[in-house]
């Protein structure tokens, strides 16, 4: 559908977690969300938290709207400004020791 829409000459930006389906089917602004069931979002945070994650995103999306990308390109939102060094607080898949993914 976003590439449709771009078509018409209206930009788009898709905020999601399956990247590799928004590429394939020719999305040129694509913003990383943050997981599957809650793009835009995360249960396990403050409401101050949350609001300053989907804050992040939704800024990265309108900094996405600027560009005019001759094809797909992905946009990470600045979650740093969000989370600092406490990240594997704001995501339990993440262990806090390592920093890296648990599987």
């Amino acid at each position: 559908m976003a590439r449709y829409i771009e078509a018409a000459g209206i930009p788009v930006v898709q905020i999601c977690t399956v990247v590799g389906t928004a590429e394939q089917t020719g999305v040129k602004r694509i913003v990383r969300g943050w997981g599957v069931p809650f793009p835009l979002g995360t249960p396990w945070l403050t409401p101050e938290e949350e609001q300053a994650q989907r804050l992040a995103t939704v800024e990265r999306a309108l900094d996405a709207l600027q560009t005019t990308p001759a094809e797909p390109t992905l946009f990470w939102p600045n979650f740093g400004n969000v989370f600092g060094d406490q990240i594997s607080h704001a995501n339990p898949m993440i262990t806090e020791i390592t920093g890296e993914w648990k599987y």
